[in-house]
């Protein structure tokens, strides 16, 4: 009989570990499971999270910085349509498309650069940067031809002071020559009597 209840315990025993075994190996194969089904989910919902584009509700905040004195002002505008929907990527390429032909404004206050400093749904800042001018009413000024027409420029010969309507090919030859290389003119006075005298 005692060798019937070592028998018994040893079966019992025995029966008890292969149960808790199998358990054990269902619930870790199930974890598994779950885990990569969750990482699954979380790399669909990474994938999901929706990239930043320009909205109407975006404020863009405009920061126009003077290079001369170092100060910056700021202002916000709302975007225009023909931005509205772009990335961050495409709001850059139209930035820069912006500085090969920027706004008369622009240019007469001396435009040097532009550059997007951050770029989010709610909220972009974009950095008009600004070499402004320093020169004095008394300063000479130079008349050149550009397209066809006489423009102003400061006595650097890079900064334009005014675009003219006046064709160059309505003026006398002699000072058709003299546009054509860089016709001096030494103040704002002598400037305002030759655009008096040659626009119609």
């Amino acid at each position: 009989m005692r060798k019937l209840y070592i028998i018994c315990f040893v079966t019992l025993t025995t029966l008890f570990i292969t149960c808790y075994y199998i358990g054990y190996c269902t619930i870790v194969r199930g974890s598994r499971e779950v885990e990569s089904a969750r990482d699954y989910y979380e790399v669909r919902q990474a994938g999901a999270v929706e990239e930043a584009v320009v909205r109407r509700d975006t404020d863009i905040v405009v920061e126009e910085y003077d290079i001369n004195t170092h100060t910056t002002e700021s202002y916000t505008i709302v975007p225009s349509i023909d931005v509205l929907g772009l990335n961050r990527a495409a709001y850059a390429e139209t930035l820069r498309r912006y500085m090969e032909d920027p706004e008369d404004e622009d240019v007469q206050r001396g435009i040097s650069s532009i550059s997007l400093l951050e770029f989010s749904a709610e909220r972009i800042v974009i950095r008009k940067s600004y070499d402004v001018p320093t020169y004095s009413m008394t300063e000479n000024f130079i008349l050149y031809a550009l397209d066809g027409r006489v423009v102003v420029y400061y006595e650097d010969f890079v900064t334009i002071y005014d675009y003219t309507d006046i064709d160059v090919t309505d003026l006398p030859i002699d000072l058709q020559r003299e546009i054509y290389v860089g016709m001096q003119i030494k103040d704002l006075e002598e400037l305002y009597e030759f655009l008096e005298d040659h626009t119609s």
